[in-house]
């Protein structure tokens, strides 16, 4: 029997013989997690009542692609009532398995009748749901966005590790005579990368790990000396720190050295559009930056070859 109809704070007020014809009305269901309780957009004007267990309240993207928009718990209801008027098509299925009781609408608008004041407890019910519903949303856009920069990341990363490994293999950056250059080239991606990276003003912890592992997954440490490198990149931010202009100077001076060579200056700026990638979009502030670089380079309109 779904006799915690009977006990919900909702129904408080209704009396005893209001409460005994919606406990009479309720149809008890149990499901089993993923179990579809009503499909997205076809939820009928009857209440439901998590009765036990969890409920998952889903909704579609633009995109097609499904997600959990609320989570309920045993005591809490759903069904149009329960909606902001402004909610998206909503689905329900179990979350856990449990009980979930159905209140057709005939009888919830009998009860309505006797307690008016119910409407105002539903809109209460609506509004909070309303505030849910958006922070899901915006959780599941803000998801959906960091897997394609996962995709895009890997897409830039496979590029350039195919195109640095190609430079090596050619024997340009290879052998004694080489060395020069692979310096070059190292402290330029360094310089460039500690640039973009302190771009909105400061390099915390976690990003820095963001920038090393990405160079770290284009092999470029491995290859041109990783503890040099990481060394090299923790100088360039410590001179952002404690001095932008003179750091920048210093920065732009080591970039300008691959001046002229075209084939490593855009390997420079692709790479540092992989750092971008690496944490988000890529903002005004590092686009303006990676900007900057390419006119070091004489890159000007350039765009990324990865």
């Amino acid at each position: 029997m779904p006799v915690v109809i009977g006990e919900m704070a909702l129904f408080e007020g209704l009396g005893a013989e209001g409460l005994s014809a919606l406990v009479a009305a309720a149809k008890c269901g149990d499901y089993v997690p993923p179990e579809t309780i009503f499909e997205i957009g076809s939820a009928s004007d009857s209440l439901f009542v998590v009765g036990g267990g969890s409920v998952e309240l889903v909704t579609r993207d633009d995109t097609g692609a499904d997600y959990v928009a609320a989570e309920l718990k045993p005591g809490d209801v759903f069904g149009a009532l329960a909606l902001p008027s402004d909610a998206p098509a909503i689905g329900a299925r179990s979350g856990a398995y449990g009980t979930v009781y159905e209140v057709p609408a005939d009888a919830l608008t009998t009860a309505m009748g006797v307690m008016p004041e119910l409407a105002s407890r539903f809109a209460a019910i609506a509004s909070a749901r309303g505030v849910e519903f958006e922070g899901r949303r915006k959780a599941h856009a803000y998801e959906v966005r960091r897997r394609e920069r996962e995709r895009e990341k890997a897409q830039i990363v496979t590029g350039l590790t195919g195109r640095l490994g190609a430079v090596f293999k050619s024997g340009l950056l290879g052998g004694p005579a080489a060395k020069r250059k692979r310096e070059r080239l190292l402290d330029a991606v360094m310089a460039a990368t500690a640039l973009v990276a302190y771009a909105d003003g400061e390099i915390e912890a976690a990003e820095r790990d963001e920038v090393i592992a990405t160079l770290d997954d284009l092999d470029i440490l491995r290859r041109a000396g990783a503890e040099e490198g990481i060394e090299r990149f923790d100088a360039y931010a410590a001179e952002l720190e404690d001095d932008l202009d003179a750091g920048q100077r210093h920065a732009l001076t080591a970039i300008g050295e691959l001046r002229g060579d075209t084939d490593m200056g855009k390997l420079v700026v692709d790479i540092c559009i992989a750092i971008s990638a690496a944490d988000g979009e890529i903002e005004e502030e590092e686009e303006a930056r990676i900007n900057e670089i390419r006119e070091t380079l004489g890159l000007e309109g350039e765009t990324a070859d990865a």
